[in-house]
């Protein structure tokens, strides 16, 4: 609690608001109108990522009863609104997953819902008093679509749609050798037309009950409305067609998340729990924080914990990109998704499965509509109308040629029905969502997650990048830059008595020193002070590592944390100077950015420090001595030249990561400020995938602009065909779901996109 001469500031703890809740704009807009309200409450900032509510409380106003007020609504938020993530299947074009969220937010006790169509990912806010779960995923298969939780165990969907299909095109073949115009071959036709256009008629018919003009609302007119004049054969051939292109579309589009296909086949389903002395397989969903997991040699970690017992290598390559497995022993920290290698070990859990490092990196991958793209949004919006003026025309041509008698009754409706089936705009409304989710998928591949294809759009606009210097520029640890020798001493003798020292010590300066000498002799009766330095006892006789101040050395030079003396009883041995060591694709990566645009270092290290470090990757600009709090404040003034993108190592960095137009946290796996607060997390620490990531940003809109372009083109020269010459149904749908499968295949060159280039 903070007091200012007017009022005071006071912070509540998020706990016990779900995390769900917390990043849900409608319980972000509950809480704020509710807290806003209390008496004396003059600000209030609802902050997910630190797990805070902040509060400015007049002076005057009771603020322990405004404090309990606060936590009072939490725990109503908490409570009262229950969210929940599907998986969604069967959805052939984003008109869908419109047909689907406007069935689902009809249920009663659903207050919201959203269905990404490229991600088939389904979100809904409902009140658990009045509907379940079980009831949303039942709605969602009545009109013929698969649901399941997003943290369900995932079971083969089969080959049901391609079953389908079959035999469709099966009682096609029979009705046309019994005869078209036999009864057998008319009901023969109509099973052939049910069987593969059931989905597509169900969807359509509810959809048109709405006055909701969907795709395949569209369809369901012209199909309906072609077996109406006679021409049943051709109703079918149409749902055939229009079925094949939409499984051959789907396959495409699922390759579009072949990317997270690794992460996901080596999560594990169950995991052996110790629970009353026994040990149980549970299903890893079943676990919870403080049970002891048993985690088999060469074997997934179900979720994240510490380890209790064993000790060994595990690899985490998966989520760090790092090559080399890391030791573990008791006290370790172990992510899920991370593997065993040949040693056994049993954790104690410290979080639920869906809420581990592991769980929430896949929902990032996938999660293509977090921000997303402008061009998207229009498309979207276009969409709405398109349909509607599509059905206007097609009617108006029909009433026209009629009443005119420029053709048959038959005849014009045969046109206007082969209008509405070329015009179909999935191609359209696909173009994008498709294109967005391989590039996301094309990232992954080379460690950057990315929320949304709104981030890939704004990194292509980027003209400043301001950069962290510790841990984002640089390596975490320390390294032996130069080794200064006294009194003749030899280099292998100074780092072989250093060595031994700093092996007795845990401190950064004292490992980085032990990694460089690699020394196998062992220093007896060692004392580490803190703050100054160890001593000890070698063969005999007596040494000290550390502080000028500590080790009386007698060349004391200068005096800073990174430099560290080696003496004896007679006085200096050698002088070591530490230091960061520079990734080695730092300078290329900056020269290629400085290339582009303008390029900043930010850094909380000394003037001197910053400035020889910006001159040894040639960085022209830099400011040493900046607090987190200036760093923020600098890219806020950096915005006012134009969007502005932020590298940081997601430690000490949020709040200028939250105030760039694209913050990028570096190496961060495992770090939950950096995976809530980024809009791009670097696992692998690589600062190669920035110029892959601009290298992608500007693929993906020369092939969004290519896809949108394609698509409207051809509907043109189609429907002016079709105006032309009286042409088959079958026909327009082969022309419409062909545009959607090359515009698909389009979007799936960007899995190539993955090369470290410069942008």
């Amino acid at each position: 609690m903070a007091v200012g001469s007017r009022e005071v500031t006071v912070t509540v703890s998020l706990q016990g608001l779900p995390r769900e809740s917390a990043f849900c704009e409608a319980c972000f807009e509950r809480l704020t109108e509710r807290v806003s309200i209390l008496a004396g409450v003059s600000r209030i900032e609802v902050a997910p990522e630190k797990g805070q509510v902040i509060l400015d409380v007049s002076p005057e106003a009771n603020v322990e009863a405004v404090l309990e007020s606060t936590k009072r609504i939490i725990r109503e938020v908490a409570s009262g609104f229950s969210h929940e993530t599907f998986r969604i299947g069967g959805m052939d074009c984003p008109q869908c997953a419109e047909d689907i969220r406007a069935r689902v937010a009809s249920l009663d006790g659903v207050f919201s819902c959203s269905v990404d169509f490229a991600a088939a990912r389904m979100s809904v806010e409902y009140d658990a008093t009045s509907t379940s779960t079980d009831d949303i995923a039942s709605e969602v298969r009545r009109i013929g679509y698969s649901a399941r939780r997003l943290h369900d165990i995932e079971r083969p969907e089969g080959n049901r749609d391609w079953i389908a299909l079959g035999g469709a095109v099966a009682l096609y073949l029979v009705a046309g050798l019994v005869g078209a115009e036999t009864t057998a071959g008319i009901v023969l036709f109509a099973l052939a037309m049910l069987v593969s256009g059931a989905r597509m008629l169900r969807s359509g018919l509810s959809s048109l009950v709405r006055f909701d003009f969907t795709t395949n609302a569209l369809m369901t007119i012209a199909v309906i409305g072609a077996t109406g004049i006679g021409e049943l054969s051709e109703a079918a051939v149409v749902t055939i067609l229009y079925r094949l292109g939409n499984n051959l579309q789907n396959r495409a589009v699922q390759r579009t998340r072949a990317a997270i296909g690794q992460l996901v086949a080596s999560a594990p389903k169950s995991a052996q729990v110790v629970r009353n002395g026994d040990a149980i397989e549970v299903a890893v969903a079943g676990i919870a924080p403080g049970d002891l997991v048993h985690v088999r040699s060469f074997s997934a970690v179900p979720v994240d914990g510490v380890v209790e017992d064993g000790a060994g290598y595990v690899d985490a390559s998966l989520l760090t990109g790092e090559s080399e497995p890391q030791a573990v022993s008791p006290g370790s920290r172990v992510l899920a998704g991370s593997s065993t290698t040949d040693a056994p070990l049993t954790l104690v859990a410290t979080k639920k499965y869906h809420d581990t490092t592991f769980a929430r990196t896949l929902e990032l991958i996938e999660e293509g509509d977090t921000k997303r793209a402008h061009r998207e949004q229009v498309i979207e919006r276009l969409s709405r109308w398109y349909t509607p003026t599509v059905i206007l025309l097609a009617l108006t041509y029909a009433l026209v040629a009629i009443g005119f008698q420029l053709e048959t009754p038959t005849g014009a409706l045969h046109r206007a029905f082969w209008l509405l089936m070329v015009a179909c705009p999935c191609a359209l409304v696909i173009s994008i969502p498709v294109a967005v989710t391989t590039a996301i998928g094309a990232a992954s591949r080379f460690g950057a997650l990315v929320k949304g294809g709104g981030v890939l759009e704004a990194l292509e606009r980027v003209k400043t990048w301001v950069f962290d210097k510790t841990g984002t520029l640089t390596y975490s640890r320390l390294v032996v830059e130069e080794i200064v020798l006294h009194r003749g001493a030899s280099r292998e003798t100074a780092l072989e008595i250093a060595g031994a020292l700093a092996a007795a010590s845990n401190h950064p300066v004292a490992r980085a020193i032990a990694r460089e000498a690699k020394s196998r002799v062992v220093a007896n009766e060692t004392r580490e002070v803190p703050g100054a330095g160890i001593e000890g006892n070698i063969h005999g006789r007596q040494y000290r590592l550390g502080s000028a101040a500590f080790t009386e050395a007698a060349q004391p030079g200068e005096s800073d944390a990174r430099t560290v003396y080696l003496t004896d009883e007679d006085g200096s041995i050698a002088t070591f100077r530490l230091g960061e060591q520079v990734k080695a694709e730092a300078r290329e990566v900056l020269k290629a950015l400085q290339a582009e645009g303008r390029v900043l270092l930010l850094s909380g290290d000394q003037q001197e420090n910053v400035r020889r470090f910006a001159d040894s990757l040639g960085v022209q600009e830099f400011r040493a001595a900046v607090s987190p709090v200036e760093k923020a404040e600098a890219v806020k003034e950096l915005k006012k030249a134009g969007p502005v993108a932020m590298a940081g190592d997601g430690v000490n960095d949020v709040a200028a990561l939250l105030e760039a137009d694209v913050g990028i946290a570096m190496g961060a796996a495992g770090t939950d400020a950096a995976l809530e607060c980024a809009d791009v997390v670097v696992l692998n620490d690589d600062l190669g995938a920035l110029s892959s990531l601009v290298r992608l940003s500007r693929a993906l809109r020369r092939v969004v602009i290519q896809n949108i372009v394609f698509s409207l083109l051809t509907k043109v020269l189609l429907v002016a065909a079709g105006v032309i010459w009286p042409l088959s149904f079958w026909i327009a749908v082969a022309g419409d779901m062909g545009v959607s499968l090359l515009v698909t295949a389009n979007s799936l060159r960007l899995r190539g996109e993955t090369s470290r280039a410069d942008p």
